[in-house]
């Protein structure tokens, strides 16, 4: 007998829940909800609830019954039968790289594993120093771990997986993904995601196909051509580039920036592939200075704009940004004082200089095949920028504010003018582009 227990700390996760009856009803196993108390505020009382409800449950199971234990940041992508995945164990706990995963795990009812369970929720009870308390990973740590993505009785039971990683969700036998975003940088927007992803998953199993993030690219983009320029010979120009690799959500981009530019009357440079007067063998990102420089001397100002971003509100236009500035830099939220993800540059011979310079810094780098190699585009910019004396400091107003211009996609709202979706895996980026817009509420209102 397999029992499915949905212990979720959000009761909102709508689609998530959906996801875990399906699972239940495909494959024919009972499913119980035992949400999180509400009156567990903190994330203290919140384990203790949890662990002792396990405690509780594998009391009072059946001899040998299978518990599986899966929060709203763990959905079901396969129906595949865990009586038959469990065959020869008696606990099915998955290690990763962010530790051991308390999204989801599965436990036999069996006499050493009560014995287990009622300690953990022995440890919950114990009395902690003010800020310290017991961690899931420590109370898990007595069960064997086995490396998550392992290949048992032909699936892989349990996978991890975050905003910018995962495995092969259309190729692999993943059975489930264990959402990982915990407080860490770049692990840290889950619930934003998990809602768009766990109602892609849903949408998959409604059409009955497994082929996950198959979505048709816009059809007035359905072009290889190596340059498009649109509207041409304006004062202001916006260049964008993307390769093959990045085709599936780029074209989104593509799309959203051709008619907000032929909109508003703006010059586009539209490049499928990097330039072979570019003179070298790089990752995409690498010619924003060779492009931005071939460019400027034919307008009064040049914009670059990352791939991965979408015009949300087409009514604001560049103009908003380049009055009394030479050059349009918006704040970065990790660290760096300004993001490369969408520059304006106007026509003088300063920014001209600066551009040869970080041009010439680009050739000069040894690694530069990968978007991140050598630490990316983005110290080449800023360093050449500071040498220059021209880099803005952070409470410049100067600097543009992301909440204005290249927002975040977790920060976004309806009126967002664009929105920059960064930190994501291609396939989530698709999903979010396709969107083509923000919804009332912010991404985590899809709940």
């Amino acid at each position: 007998m397999v029992t499915l227990i949905s212990c979720f700390f959000d009761r909102r996760a709508t689609s998530s829940r959906d996801n875990h009856a399906e699972f239940c009803r495909r494959t024919q196993i009972r499913h119980c909800e035992e949400p999180i108390s509400l009156s567990a505020a903190s994330q203290e009382l919140a384990v203790l609830f949890k662990y002792q409800m396990i405690s509780d449950r594998l009391a009072k199971a059946a001899e040998g019954e299978i518990l599986i234990f899966a929060t709203e940041n763990a959905l079901f992508l396969r129906f595949e039968d865990f009586g038959r995945i469990m065959e020869g164990r008696d606990s099915l706990v998955t290690k990763g790289f962010f530790g051991i995963n308390t999204e989801m795990f599965v436990i036999r009812n069996v006499e050493a594993n009560r014995r287990i369970a009622r300690g953990m929720a022995a440890r919950c009870r114990e009395y902690h120093e003010y800020g310290k308390f017991v961690t899931e990973e420590e109370l898990l740590e007595p069960f064997t771990t086995v490396t998550d993505w392992d290949v048992t009785h032909g699936v892989i039971p349990i996978a991890s997986m975050w905003s910018g990683q995962h495995p092969d969700l259309r190729g692999a036998p993943v059975v489930a993904v264990s959402l990982v975003f915990t407080p860490r940088l770049f692990s840290k927007y889950g619930p934003r995601w998990r809602a768009v992803f766990a109602r892609h998953v849903n949408a998959c199993h409604a059409a009955g196909t497994s082929q996950f993030f198959d979505i048709a690219p816009p059809p007035e983009c359905d072009t290889d051509e190596p340059l498009t320029v649109y509207q041409p010979g304006r004062p202001i120009a916006v260049v964008m580039l993307y390769t093959p690799n990045i085709a599936s959500y780029a074209r989104f981009g593509e799309a959203s920036l051709r008619a907000y530019c032929e909109r508003n009357g703006y010059t586009l440079y539209q490049y499928r592939e990097v330039p072979a007067d570019f003179q070298l063998e790089a990752c995409g990102n690498w010619s924003k200075p060779f492009l931005l420089s071939k460019h400027l001397p034919h307008h009064e100002w040049v914009f670059w704009l990352d791939a991965d971003i979408l015009v949300m509100d087409p009514s604001v236009r560049l103009e908003t940004f380049t009055a009394s500035r030479e050059r349009v830099l918006t704040a970065d939220i990790c660290g760096w004082p300004f993001n490369s993800g969408v520059m304006g540059f106007m026509n003088n011979e300063v920014n001209a200089r600066v551009l040869e310079s970080v041009l010439a810094r680009v050739h000069a780098t040894e690694d530069v095949k990968h978007t991140f190699s050598s630490q990316g585009d983005q110290l080449s910019f800023l360093e050449e920028i500071m040498a220059h004396g021209l880099c803005p400091e952070r409470d410049s107003p100067e600097l543009v504010s992301f909440n204005e211009l290249n927002t975040p996609w977790y920060f976004g709202k309806p009126d967002t003018f664009m929105c920059h979706f960064h930190g994501l895996s291609t396939e989530l980026r698709m999903l979010f582009m396709s969107m083509n817009a923000v919804p009332e509420g912010g991404y985590e209102s899809i709940e």
